[in-house]
């Protein structure tokens, strides 16, 4: 988040706020939360913290591109071998 603060000539704040892409906001929390974390929507969350006492990653990688695309993100390419260094390239349909 930025503020920018736009006045008009009164001096009274036209604009102020601007805000920048929210996806790896999204993307975070959807790793990260666990199924029914969100009131809305509770079968989303991939709970990636459970994979620290996983050795197969493998479920955790069709996870993430499920629960992704029930966001409306499409997974590009999806580098989730090793959990001390992933990556994830995904963007809104």
């Amino acid at each position: 988040m930025k503020i920018d603060v736009i006045r008009d000539e009164n001096g009274q704040i036209m604009s102020g706020l601007v805000f920048g892409s929210t996806q790896p906001q999204n993307e975070a929390s959807i790793l990260i939360a666990r199924k029914g974390e969100y009131k809305l929507n509770p079968l989303l969350g991939v709970g990636i913290g459970d994979a620290l006492l996983d050795e197969d990653l493998l479920e955790y990688r069709h996870k993430i591109r499920e629960h992704y695309a029930m966001d409306g993100l499409n997974v590009k390419r999806l580098d989730l071998y090793n959990l001390q260094k992933f990556s994830i390239d995904a963007e809104y349909e």
